[in-house]
């Protein structure tokens, strides 16, 4: 469920059009000039018409779905419930170590903000409300759904963690002792690690599932074993690491209640036509038309 249909929905339609959608963002009829190549000049119109002939029906496209999307809700009183849009949001974040860097990858990589990214995740949840409100699903489908896949519907246990690599045994003793004696962890991570993707960020290896199989095990063994702050070393593939663990997140299991919107929607999509071919139909009913052959599909 946490890899389902509206993360992967999102994360296609992110890398594929959004960042297209934002560069076509100029006045089509302007003639001001956007470069020079040996004073030959490309207008902004030049561009735009560029822009519009290698993407414009992709974009088009994506821009008559959210509307379709938007009209058949308010038609048949269909809304996203805020909690669910956070939850979803929350599970795109956390990828990330710290919400400052999932928004820096939304600004820098899509152009997008925190506001636009939440208003596609209700976009994409109305979808399979749409798609999916004429079937019926029982309250005995939905338990035992919730029975034979609770684990789908908990998020494991959480650490920060810093570590600072090294080579020898003798280095990690050292780091220890440098600490004792009132060192700080993340100065001498970036003086002494040997991990090029830690060392930088003073050790960080971010907040991370205990589940998270890119972490050594015995980084993860020693991590759980410790208390907020304590400073542990312990032998590894690379080496050596010297471990402190600055916040650590309980597990969460979800109740069934909390999730029933969830499970509901996840079986009834099972015994529909496919998502794009809802949207179809929905085009259809009410009638869309695009004006402009240039972009037109076929």
């Amino acid at each position: 469920m946490r890899k389902d249909r509206v993360l992967v929905g999102i994360i296609i339609i992110l890398l594929s059009i959004i960042l297209i959608g934002s560069l076509w963002g100029y006045k089509m009829l302007s003639n001001s000039t956007v470069v020079i190549v040996q004073g030959e000049k490309i207008t902004q119109s030049e561009f735009s018409e560029k822009l519009k002939s290698l993407y414009g029906k992709e974009v088009l496209n994506e821009m008559i779905n959210q509307r379709v999307i938007k009209i058949a809700a308010e038609k048949y009183k269909i809304t996203a419930s805020q909690k669910e849009i956070d939850k979803e949001y929350n599970e795109l974040r956390d990828v990330y170590e710290t919400e400052e860097d999932f928004n820096s990858f939304l600004k820098e990589q899509m152009g997008w903000t925190k506001e636009q990214l939440l208003d596609y995740i209700e976009y994409y949840i109305l979808w399979e409300e749409i798609a999916t409100k004429d079937v019926n699903v029982s309250e005995e489908q939905i338990e035992k759904y919730y029975e034979d896949n609770s684990e789908l519907f908990a998020e494991p246990e959480k650490v920060h963690i810093e570590q600072i690599i090294v080579a020898t045994e003798e280095e990690a003793k050292q780091v220890m002792e440098e600490i004792k004696n009132g060192s700080d962890f993340n100065t001498l991570a970036k003086e002494w690690s040997i991990d090029i993707l830690t060392a930088s960020k003073g050790g960080a290896l971010g907040l991370v599932s205990i589940n998270d199989t890119s972490v050594d095990p015995y980084v993860m063994n020693t991590a759980l074993s410790l208390e907020l702050n304590e400073i542990e070393m312990t032998s590894i593939t690379e080496g050596f690491a010297v471990i402190r663990v600055t916040e650590n997140i309980k597990s969460i299991q979800y109740s069934l209640e909390e999730s029933r919107e969830r499970i509901r929607r996840e079986i009834a999509l099972n015994q529909i036509d496919s998502l794009p071919e809802v949207l179809e139909q929905l085009k259809t009913e009410f009638d869309v038309q695009i004006l402009d052959p240039t972009l037109r599909e076929g």
